[in-house]
């Protein structure tokens, strides 16, 4: 049919219909506004405008004609359509409920940049995981085929040929559990005993029933770390070696063995940098690997030009006159940072300022910051905390774009300043207790409502609680403590205090209402307090919001690590400080030297236990809503204040609204006790005009260091050390070689040990220069302890080193170390006896050697071998030089025949 055909047809339809067809418009006239319906209100904040942009892919087809009220019109709009009632929209104008609804579906599908970059994130990470995951099942596939292949082999074997003893080796399998896991759990145990009992424990279980790995199976499992203490000045490079010992792959040192635990991957964590002293006992070593001397506090080492032994004693003597004239000091005690591992230690004589523990912080943080090992590998720096108060230190205020803002921007009253890398402070919270206590026992006291609350008021108040049999030295001792650190007896106090809450009110005067309704207050704050851990208000404060701040900083780590409250303050490293003293029993301190080798053995504790971890509950950081915790806990605060009589002005919501203005600022301004008045705690804090400080800017004195010129600097000075002191002298001769064992002693060219010149010239009780000392400082040696305490020799008679032989001597003997072959053996005399070792005869320090030399003399001497090393020389005979350590033998098993003519043993 043709196109003049189909108009007539239509023609003729309407005309025989009598109706007519509608018509649209000649001329350029819009359709009428339409009304935009939208369901989400309100609108304003609902509406997509973004998909108007003409850029923008999924832009609607319509447009707006007005906003108030909001009108549109299609974009395709053809004219209004004439018909016989009217004018009426177009056909895309009466369908624009369908593009509104396209754009409200638009609306769901559209993200902001910031969560759809997070998503994205999330998915390459499922993804590289699902990635991982195929590669390890494939690789475990290839390992579970080579396996299937040994165990046909194995069957095959088996079924072809008679294999004895076959059953006994399945039955200790089932029974005794034979196999890779119980070998592991020997070696650990013992590991555990070695580090523990030593060697002597480790031989004695391993020729016992349970038949434990010996001495040299264990060694090659035992990690070495190679901790350098700083014995000349705190240097980067040293806590770098340190960080690297202690957190860097170990299985890369020549002769390591796999290691005993499951490898697991090195995951992010957040830290924390502790520092505390040890007690050490004040003497001084001789650092062999460094060929220095160590012990020294760092506080006052500027005052000696060089720490360095060297090829003479003129460096020993001037360190000793600088200890006897007191520009020096022996150090007494030793710094240790990083919590459960010590990457840094220094000698201290506790007499150093705070701009000195500042610095150490410091140089440790950039220290992690820049190690490979460090923060790139394990995780940042959360806190930094330590025994006592933080030191000063430069803070700027948490702000939009920090990445912690988000969670703590609601929690009002909250301290919002934090350090460089949003570091915060933290104080041991069992040190907290302990001046508390000290605090509530002073006649100063505390003052809480109006009432002084000091020892002679808690004294008439705790006589009072009930079931408590009080007796009055058991009180007093309570409150008037002869140990200041015993922290469970203050823990015990402050819950007393608490307790004071439960007596009956009802028959209290006045006066004693008040002091009542005051000590109650305490005991609610102090409650409070205890309950997560089972000055003072500065530090108290600084411990809470390092608590809240350590969600958050984990949460930007992993939101799935664990938060452990009781891990805060710096009480992982009396845990470190308790095993090292632990492990040599009745000789718990120790010098700068002895103290490394009890830190690796108490790493090497620590990675046993770790391989046994215990299950927790649900502890992750992601579990934890700080703004509902916060608002839950501002009216409960409120109400305990109104409860115990406290008006109110300004309710919390309202004070920390206030310029400058927060729990650790409740007055505005000044920090508390940040005072030098004795009596900070009786004064009116509240009449003090605190100066208004610049919130823009950062608060504290800043300590600045460069540290690239640091590291540089000590580099450079490291290599100049090794060029100057080789391994070996130049002109082969011994004695003159900066890093040997030997010194020169006076110009005749006479040697000494190292380490018997500095136990000689630091030794106070002697006087070095006179005639009759000579011969004790040539040979390098004392006889140890008091002058009255010893006897003079087995008779009573006066000793000589010429005609008598004393405890410490040395002596020559042969020995079977092999039961085939005698050598010659240098020892130091340990032990004298009249009888064999052991009888119960009195040991004696010196006897005639006239009588030791003949054959039937009744005494015993025995000592400990020296591990000699040989010395080549062209200009004489071969010399022996002691290298530091000593020989451990064991004893050789007696044989012996018996009737049928065999050997047994």
């Amino acid at each position: 049919m043709g196109a003049g055909s189909t108009e007539a047809a239509l023609r003729t339809h309407a005309s025989s219909t009598k109706c007519k067809l509608p018509q649209q418009t000649a001329w350029n006239i819009p359709c009428p506004r339409v009304l935009l319906g939208w369901d989400d209100l309100p609108f304003w904040k609902t509406y997509p405008f973004h998909l108007h942009d003409p850029e923008s892919k999924e832009r609607p087809a319509y447009s707006f004609v007005s906003m108030v009220p909001p009108q549109i019109r299609s974009t395709r709009c053809l004219g209004p359509v004439i018909t016989a009632r009217g004018y009426l929209p177009c056909t895309h104008c009466r369908s624009l409920s369908v593009d509104v609804d396209l754009s409200a579906y638009q609306l769901g599908r559209c993200f902001e940049h910031g969560p759809t970059t997070r998503e994205l994130a999330a998915s390459r990470e499922r993804e590289n995981k699902l990635k991982l995951k195929n590669v390890n099942i494939s690789d475990a596939l290839v390992i579970a085929r080579e396996h299937l292949t040994e165990y046909k082999d194995v069957v095959q074997f088996v079924g072809q040929n008679n294999v004895p003893a076959l059953q006994r080796i399945f039955f200790n399998f089932v029974k005794r559990g034979w196999g890779i896991k119980t070998l592991r759990e020997r070696l650990n145990l013992a590991i555990l005993i070695y580090e523990l009992g030593g060697a002597g424990a480790v031989h004695a279980l391993n020729h016992s029933y349970f038949a434990l790995p010996s001495l040299n199976t264990i060694q090659p499992y035992r990690r070495q770390n190679n901790i350098v203490p700083c014995v000349d000045g705190v240097r980067i490079t040293d806590v770098l070696q340190n960080i690297a010992a202690l957190f860097g792959p170990y299985t890369d040192k020549p002769g390591a063995k796999p290691s005993l635990s499951v490898e697991r991957p090195v995951q992010l964590h957040g830290y924390t940098l502790s520092f505390d002293e040890v007690a050490s006992d004040p003497r001084l070593d001789y650092m062999a690997g460094t060929d220095t001397i160590g012990g020294l506090c760092l506080e006052h080492i500027d005052a000696l030009t060089t720490v360095k032994v060297g090829k003479d004693i003129s460096s020993v003597e001037a360190a000793a006159a600088a200890v006897r004239t007191g520009k020096v000091h022996i150090a007494s005690e030793i710094s240790v940072g990083y919590g459960a591992k010590p990457v840094f230690m220094a000698p201290s004589c506790k007499k150093g300022g705070w701009r000195d523990l500042l610095k150490n912080m410091e140089i440790v943080v950039e220290a992690w910051r820049r190690s490979e090992h460090g923060e790139a590998k394990h995780g940042p720096l959360l806190s930094v905390a330590s025994d006592g108060a933080a030191g000063r230190r430069a803070a700027i205020e948490i702000s939009p774009g920090n990445p912690l803002y988000e969670s703590v921007r609601n929690l009002p009253g909250l301290n919002l300043r934090v350090g460089k890398n949003n570091l915060t402070g933290d104080v041991d919270w069992k040190y907290e207790d302990k001046r508390l206590c000290t605090c509530f026992c002073s006649p100063q006291g505390i003052v809480v409502k109006n009432i002084c609350v000091n020892r002679d008021l808690l004294l008439s108040w705790l006589e009072r609680l009930p079931d408590h049999d009080w007796s009055e030295m058991t009180l007093h001792s309570l409150l008037d403590p002869s140990d200041a650190q015993d922290v469970p007896r203050a823990i015990k106090l402050l819950l007393c205090i608490v307790e004071v809450a439960k007596l009956d009110s009802e028959e209290f005067d006045p006066s004693e209402m008040a002091e009542f309704e005051a000590i109650c207050l305490l005991g609610e704050l102090l409650d409070a307090w205890l309950q997560p851990f089972i000055n003072l208000y500065g530090d108290l404060q600084i411990t809470i919001k390092n608590a809240i701040l350590m969600v958050p900083k984990t949460r930007l780590i992993n939101g799935e690590l664990k938060v452990f409250l009781r891990l805060l303050g710096d009480d992982v490293l009396e845990s470190l400080f308790g095993r090292s003293r632990m492990i040599c029993g009745h000789s718990p301190n120790s010098s700068v030297a002895e103290l490394q080798h009890r830190f690796n053995s108490a790493m090497n504790l620590d990675r046993i236990y770790e391989r046994y971890p215990e299950l927790e509950p649900e502890l992750r950081a992601k579990s934890c809503d700080l703004e509902a915790c916060w608002s839950a806990a501002v009216p409960m605060a409120e109400s305990i204040v109104q409860k115990f009589g406290v008006k109110m002005s300004v309710p919390f919501s309202q004070l920390f609204k206030r310029k400058a203005t927060d729990l650790m600022r409740p007055f505005g301004g000044k920090y508390p006790a940040i005072s030098a008045e004795v009596d900070r705690l009786m004064a009116n804090l509240c009449s003090h005009q605190d100066p208004e400080i610049d919130e823009s800017t950062t608060t504290g004195e800043q300590l600045t260091i460069d540290f690239e010129a640091m590291i540089a600097s000590e580099l450079a000075q490291l290599a100049a050390e090794s060029e100057a002191g080789p391994h070996s002298p130049p002109d082969g001769s011994y004695g003159f070689c900066a890093t040997s064992l030997f010194t020169q002693i006076n110009a005749d060219g006479h040697l000494c040990h190292k380490k018997a010149v500095m136990r000689t010239l630091f030794d106070m009780t002697h006087d070095t220069h006179t005639s009759h000392d000579r011969l004790q400082r040539v040979r390098g040696f004392t006889t140890g302890g008091k002058s009255y305490l010893r006897e003079d020799t087995v008779y009573g008679e006066k000793t000589s080193p010429a005609t008598h032989f004393q405890l410490g001597n040395l002596f020559a003997t042969l020995i079977c170390h092999n039961g085939t072959h005698l050598g010659l053996a240098i020892a130091k005399c340990t032990v004298i006896k009249r009888g064999p070792l052991g009888s119960k005869s009195p040991s004696v320090s010196a006897i005639p050697r006239a009588e030791l030399d003949l054959p039937s003399s009744p005494y015993t001497i025995a000592g400990q071998i020296y591990d000699l090393i040989p010395i080549p020389s062209t200009a004489g005979p071969l010399k022996w030089a002691w290298n530091g350590k000593l020989v451990s033998l064991s004893l050789l098993k007696k044989r012996k025949a018996n009737g049928s003519g065999k050997e047994e043993i």
